[in-house]
């Protein structure tokens, strides 16, 4: 998750807009609206290849870190 994190702060503010964009728009999609209620579920991130470690660093580093937890539950909910 660090990594990402890392990756995150590094990228350019538009490169990085965009990317918020084009997830936004997946959302909206019936497939997209589908992954994101199964990652609110907790059943969704092991189809986008994380594993349980890889989710419980997740987890950790998102409860270190509520803005960005904000910000994705935003993105997962159509919101922004």
């Amino acid at each position: 998750m660090q990594d990402i994190i890392e990756k995150l702060k590094a990228m350019d503010k538009r490169e990085l807009d965009d990317m918020v964009k084009k997830a936004k728009n997946f959302v909206a999609t019936p497939e997209g609206q589908a992954l994101a209620q199964k990652i609110k579920n907790g059943e969704g991130l092991s189809e986008i290849g994380l594993g349980a470690e890889q989710q419980n660093n997740i987890k950790k580093e998102l409860s270190q870190n509520p803005s960005i937890a904000k910000t994705i539950f935003d993105i997962l909910n159509g919101k922004g």
